[in-house]
């Protein structure tokens, strides 16, 4: 029988040896990178965002619409209490005789007065009397109960979309839960506000004290107009925070960060979407009220109060819905 061969012992290797042997090239870098800034570019260029979801201003109208009508019960039983609070703390009624003014109105324009002039001019006078009618007291009032009645309407609204039954009563009892989140987030809309009213204030003082004339105006105007963009732009983001925060353990810079995330890259729909609103319900009450001033002005101050009842529920439902698809 063979002997089996007899291994060689190698002498072991230095640890710098066993190293070199190991490592592995190490292949340079060229210098010519490209730039961090291109870099993000082309990843911003890259994102598409999906808008196929979010209804046009129309249907999210025709939508909150049909919402209020599938639930009379909760959304009016929530208007009336707020009516009748309405009408015991806030409202004045206006000394005004608007058959003996709108009278009045026609004589200045002759024999043969202009009957949608009058009527316009009428319906102007009547807001502007509105609007003053209310004093310091009545104003507190009107922000109280337009916050209570918010709330409680965001709380049902909730309730309904997830098809819960409950009581009024639980609206303002359980709905008033995110009170101070939501009064912080209605003070930073009111300080995004503020860019828009300085450029309007400076655009008033500019026009009654005849500073600027032609294109001096113009100039005034357009940076009026663009410090009316920027409190918009801000908007779209405080506007959907309202309902973001009245969900429970939400805290109001939490909300605003999730709202941020929510309209990324979407925010000009947004825009449109609550700009479109404001356009609806403005056409809405111009033609409603015209035609009341027109037919029996003496209904007209009626008129300006259920708009400004039932107006609320309408927006916060077509908010919450336009809310809801951007999720």
């Amino acid at each position: 029988m063979q002997k089996p061969k007899r291994q060689r012992k190698v002498a072991p290797r230095s640890i710098k040896e066993q190293v070199k042997k190991k490592a592995k090239p190490i292949k340079k870098q060229s210098r010519k990178t490209e730039p961090v800034r291109y870099q993000s570019f082309k990843l911003r260029k890259k994102i598409k965002v999906d808008n196929s979801g979010i209804p046009s201003t129309l249907r999210l109208f025709v939508r909150s619409v049909r919402f209020l009508v599938r639930h009379p019960r909760e959304i009016f039983g929530l208007a009336v209490v707020y009516g009748i609070l309405y009408v015991l703390l806030s409202r004045i009624v206006a000394d005004v005789d608007l058959e003996e003014l709108r009278a009045f109105i026609a004589e200045g324009f002759g024999e043969a007065p202009d009957t949608f002039a009058v009527t316009a001019i009428l319906g102007g006078i009547l807001l502007g009397q509105t609007g003053s009618s209310i004093d310091e007291a009545g104003a507190v009032y009107n922000v109280v109960l337009a916050i209570i009645y918010s709330l409680s309407l965001i709380w049902t609204i909730r309730r309904l979309e997830a098809g819960k039954s409950f009581q009024i009563r639980d609206a303002f009892y359980k709905g008033m839960a995110p009170l101070i989140p939501f009064i912080i987030i209605l003070l930073i809309i009111s300080i995004q506000l503020l860019p828009f009213a300085i450029g309007s204030a400076i655009y008033s003082v500019v026009v009654a004290t005849n500073v600027a004339v032609g294109p001096e105006r113009f100039v005034f105007a357009s940076l009026w107009f663009a410090t009316g963009l920027l409190s918009a732009y801000l908007l779209t983001t405080s506007i959907p925070s309202l309902y973001v925060v009245t969900l429970p353990d939400m805290r109001p810079l939490q909300a605003l960060r999730a709202t941020k995330r929510i309209i990324e890259h979407r925010r000009w729909f947004v825009f449109r979407r609550i700009f479109g609103l404001l356009a609806v319900l403005v056409a809405i009450f111009a033609a409603v009220l015209l035609g009341v001033v027109y037919v029996a002005p003496r209904y007209a101050f009626l008129v300006i109060d259920f708009f400004a009842i039932m107006s609320l529920p309408v927006i916060h439902i077509y908010l919450y819905k336009l809310y809801r698809a951007l999720i």
